[in-house]
C-alpha cells in the first residue's frame, strides 16, 4: 500500500518535472477544452434566436434576411425537389476546373520564379498589384469579355486561386534549409 503511493506520488512529481504541470492544472485544462464544443453550440444557439427575433419582430426585413426556419424550408424543398442538384453540379464544375487551372499555373509560374530569382523581381510585383483590384470590380468585365458560360466563372475562380498557390509554391521552393539541401545531395538527388 505504501509503495502504491509512493509509486503515484513519484509519478506525479515526474509529470510535474516533465510539462511543469500539476495534475489539477492538467485536470482544469481538460475540463476546459471539453467546454468549448458546449460554449460553440450556445454560441450558434444565440445567433439563431437573435436572426429569428430579428425577422421575427420586423427589425430586419425578410426580404433582406428571410427566417432560418425559411431558409431550412427552402433548402429542404430544393433538396427534395431535385432543383439543387443541376446548380451545385454546376458549381462544383466550375470551381474544380478554376482551381486546377490556377493549380497547374501557379505551380508552372512558381517554380520559374524559384529557379531564377531574377524573374521573379521582374514580373512578381506585378503579380502582386494585379491582387489590390477587387475581384467584384472585375467581374463584370470577366462576364463582358467572355460571356455567361462556363468560361468566366472558371476565370473569376483562377483569379481567386492563383495568388494563394503561387505564393506557397515559392516560399515552399525558396525557403529550404541548408541542412536539407546538404541531405539530398549526400543521397546524390538530382536538381
Amino acid at each position: 500500500m505504501a509503495d502504491t503511493k509512493l509509486a503515484d506520488r513519484s509519478s506525479s512529481i515526474a509529470g510535474i518535472a516533465e510539462t511543469g504541470e500539476t495534475p489539477s492544472l492538467t485536470r482544469n485544462r481538460r475540463l476546459r477544452a471539453g467546454a468549448a464544443p458546449l460554449l460553440s453550440a450556445a454560441f450558434l444557439a444565440l445567433i439563431l434566436v437573435t436572426w429569428d427575433l430579428l425577422t421575427r419582430f420586423g427589425i430586419v426585413s425578410g426580404f433582406i434576411l428571410a427566417a432560418p426556419v425559411d431558409v431550412v424550408a427552402a433548402l429542404v424543398e430544393s433538396v427534395t425537389s431535385g432543383q439543387l442538384w443541376p446548380h451545385l453540379w454546376a458549381t462544383a464544375t466550375e470551381t474544380l476546373l478554376g482551381f486546377a487551372i490556377s493549380l497547374v499555373a501557379a505551380v508552372v509560374i512558381g517554380s520559374l520564379f524559384a529557379l531564377s530569382p531574377v524573374i521573379r523581381r521582374a514580373i512578381y510585383p506585378y503579380i502582386v498589384a494585379s491582387q489590390t483590384f477587387p475581384k467584384v470590380a472585375v467581374a463584370p468585365l470577366v462576364v463582358a469579355a467572355f460571356g455567361y458560360g462556363l468560361a468566366p466563372k472558371a476565370v473569376l475562380a483562377v483569379l481567386l486561386a492563383f495568388f494563394p498557390i503561387l505564393v506557397n509554391t515559392i516560399a515552399g521552393l525558396t525557403e529550404i534549409s541548408d541542412d536539407e539541401i546538404d541531405l539530398f545531395r549526400s543521397m546524390r538527388a538530382s536538381k
